[in-house]
């Protein structure tokens, strides 16, 4: 077989024109980026509301006045409270200081039986440590003394 060296011709850069952009870099980095932010997010939403779902919790009668009871919805656990005659709230089930299920009530508070955080039971805000972090608010409806929950 036999061996041929083929050359390459080069092309004659005295015809090239440099192409000076109209945008910087940076610039087109930074309205890039917020376009993919914004996709993101509207995206985000979008999982989100079509993910959310009204479930059926439980009876009003079974939630006890200033009392707490959990249950798993859509595969999480959630706690209702009845802070009030007649109000009902629905938090996430899990100190968010650990992760330990609650399901106690002392006064006015949710308290986890681990490390003794509470959590008021009105709001999920932390009204005693060590948890630093509002436990998930999530949406109650009552239609005819049946408690629905957005999940």
């Amino acid at each position: 077989m036999e061996n041929k060296n083929f050359e390459c011709p080069q092309p004659n850069r005295e015809h090239y024109e440099p192409i000076k952009p109209q945008v910087s870099r940076r610039q087109l980095l930074r309205v890039a980026a917020a376009g993919f932010a914004a996709l993101g997010l509207s995206v985000q939403a979008e999982m989100a509301s079509a993910a959310s779902k009204r479930v059926k919790a439980a009876k009003t009668s079974a939630i006890p006045l200033r009392g707490v009871k959990g249950f798993t919805l859509n595969g999480q656990f959630i706690i209702i409270t009845q802070p009030r005659k007649g109000v009902f709230k629905a938090f996430s089930g899990s100190c968010t200081h650990q992760g330990v299920r609650m399901s106690s009530v002392q006064g006015s508070d949710v308290v986890c039986s681990a490390h003794g955080s509470k959590f008021s039971a009105t709001t999920g805000k932390v009204t005693s440590g060590p948890a630093m972090t509002a436990l998930k608010t999530y949406k109650v409806t009552v239609s005819k003394g049946d408690i629905y929950v957005t999940v």
